[in-house]
C-alpha cells in the first residue's frame, strides 16, 4: 500500500514537472516569436576609423553587381594593395556585428604579411 502510494506521488510529481517545463517551453517559445525583431542587430553605418588612421594605402571602391532581378547592387569597399609582388588577397567581409573599420586591425596584419586585402562593407550604402 505504501509503495503504491510512493510510485503514485512520484508519478503525479514527474507528470507535474513535466507539464511545467512544457509551459515554460511554449512561453519562451512565444516570447522569442513576438519579439524577434528586436534581436536583430543593425550595424551603424558610421564608419570610425579608416586604413588612413593606420597608415594603410587603399582605394575606395564600389563594386556594381548584376543581379538575378535585373537590378544592379553596389558593394562600397577598400582596397589595401600590397607593397610586394604578389598574387594573394583576403577577401574579408565584416559581419554583421561590426562595420567596415571594426577588421581594419586584421587587414594590417594580412597587409604586413604581403597579402592584399579586399575590406567588403556589407549594409548597402556608406
Amino acid at each position: 500500500m505504501i509503495l503504491y502510494w510512493i510510485l503514485n506521488m512520484i508519478l503525479k510529481s514527474g507528470l507535474m514537472i513535466l507539464g511545467l517545463s512544457a509551459i515554460a517551453y511554449f512561453s519562451t517559445c512565444l516570447f522569442l516569436f513576438i519579439r524577434q525583431t528586436h534581436f536583430i542587430f543593425f550595424p551603424s553605418r558610421l564608419i570610425s576609423m579608416t586604413p588612413d588612421d593606420l597608415g594603410l594605402p587603399y582605394e575606395d571602391i564600389e563594386l556594381k553587381i548584376d543581379t538575378n532581378y535585373g537590378t544592379v547592387e553596389t558593394l562600397h569597399c577598400w582596397w589595401i594593395p600590397t607593397k610586394f609582388d604578389s598574387e594573394k588577397v583576403i577577401i574579408d567581409l565584416h559581419g554583421n556585428r561590426n562595420t567596415i573599420g571594426a577588421n581594419l586591425n586584421d587587414a594590417e596584419q594580412f597587409h604586413q604579411m604581403g597579402l592584399s586585402v579586399l575590406l567588403v562593407y556589407i549594409v548597402t550604402g556608406k
